[in-house]
């Protein structure tokens, strides 16, 4: 757990899941373009204080580069992990995967997260992630 400010360097993490609670400003995140990729071949989205994100292990993220100077001193979010799931560990993309032994690998082998990060056990994560990966739904 820890807590950030803008980051406009594109990284994934291939060890664990991440959820960003947003709490003070806003910003444009860009998800599924690593450092390697064409511009514009993510998808973005603005988020501000009270909004939740979870970035599935693998998925590059960022702040955009177009990100409003204005608004970076003050977007800050927390940034937190599955419980018993290992210190995120950083890769930037600048290599293609295939050079990259076991990370493709050591993505699929991260576990759908056991509770949704806002509703607990009850929540709709969990059945949703389940239902889009082909997992058995509980």
């Amino acid at each position: 757990m820890g807590t950030w400010g803008t980051i406009k360097l594109k990284h994934f993490h291939p060890n664990t899941h991440e959820c960003y609670g947003i709490f003070q400003g806003s910003s444009e995140l860009v998800f599924g373009e690593g450092t390697s990729d064409p511009k514009g071949s993510g998808i973005t989205c603005n988020v501000k204080a009270g909004d939740v994100v979870v970035v599935p292990a693998g998925v590059a993220h960022a702040s955009t580069p177009e990100a409003k100077e204005d608004t970076e001193a003050e977007y800050r979010y927390i940034g937190v992990y599955p419980e018993d799931s290992p210190h995120y560990r950083s890769e930037l993309g600048k290599k293609d995967l295939k050079e990259k032994a076991g990370l493709i690998e050591e993505v699929a082998a991260v576990p759908v997260p056991p509770q949704d990060p806002l509703y607990g056990r009850s929540g709709p994560l969990v059945k949703i992630w389940k239902s889009a990966t082909g997992n058995s739904v509980e």
